[in-house]
């Protein structure tokens, strides 16, 4: 299938350049380029899909909505820099 990308001037140029390095074409260097980012693509960083509360005692599930609260109020002071709470 044939299609169209227009690429910024700069970037064409240093393309050219890489392919005639490598004694290869421009359209060898981007399908490889494309094939590579499809099957090894970067992770996407995501947040997190809720709070994380810290346990002082891993593996167990001892919390309150109060000291769930208390504890992310702790963690958003410290992420703005308000210092220790």
């Amino acid at each position: 299938m044939r299609t169209t990308v227009d690429l910024p001037d700069a970037l064409y140029r240093q393309l050219k350049s890489e392919a005639a390095l490598r004694g290869a074409t421009m359209r060898r260097l981007i399908l490889d380029a494309i094939e590579r980012e499809l099957r090894d693509p970067l992770p996407v960083e995501t947040a997190a899909p809720f709070p994380v509360v810290h346990s002082s005692r891993p593996g167990s599930l001892d919390l309150d909505a109060d000291t769930a609260a208390t504890q992310l109020e702790e963690e958003d002071g410290k992420a703005v820099g308000d210092g220790p709470a």
